[in-house]
């Protein structure tokens, strides 16, 4: 990916690398980081062959880890569909049946049993998934070092291949 940014030279990103931008330059930061999060003309994104990506679909916004990252919000969905392909049909049978019992051990329980209710069991994975609650550890979502490795494992796993934008990521990292 390309970044062009007039009047600066373009600043070229490798796919799993981490490309620097830094500025003490209040309106360069405010124009990029408008730019980048609006999908605004001060900044062009281009593929290798220099060719124009529309920025809302070449790259993730992050923004500031501390204060705009959720990771359940932003990944659970995607790791709910990732599993989904992932997932052995041997396993996924497995899980289902026991979702099942549990839905009819619940029927057994006396004071369901005496009233006009069904209960369901989950038929689908994301179903299951959500019902036992997966998510990111609340060690990892309150403190940003960890938040940010949590980010950059997650991104890895899922294969994305779009460009991410993190702001201000030097005020939480050390040397």
């Amino acid at each position: 990916m390309n970044l062009a940014y007039y009047p600066f030279q373009l600043i070229t990103t490798k796919p799993s690398e981490v490309t620097v931008i830094d500025t003490a330059s209040p309106k360069v930061l405010t124009d990029l980081i408008e730019a980048l999060r609006n999908d605004l003309d001060k900044v062009v994104l281009s593929n290798d062959q220099l060719e124009p990506q529309e920025i809302r679909k070449a790259s993730l916004w992050i923004g500031d880890p501390r204060l705009e990252l959720d990771l359940d919000k932003l990944f659970q969905r995607l790791i709910y569909k990732r599993m989904e392909l992932l997932i052995e049909n041997q396993r996924l049978v497995e899980l289902i049946d026991q979702s099942q019992q549990m839905a009819m051990d619940l029927l057994q329980d006396p004071f369901l049993s005496d009233l006009p209710v069904t209960v369901e069991p989950g038929g689908k994975l994301e179903q299951i998934m959500k019902y036992c609650n997966v998510h990111f550890d609340e060690a990892v979502t309150t403190e940003s070092t960890s938040k940010i490795e949590a980010l950059i494992q997650t991104l890895t796993k899922l294969g994305e291949k779009k460009l991410v934008i993190l702001t201000n990521v030097s005020h939480y990292l050390s040397d």
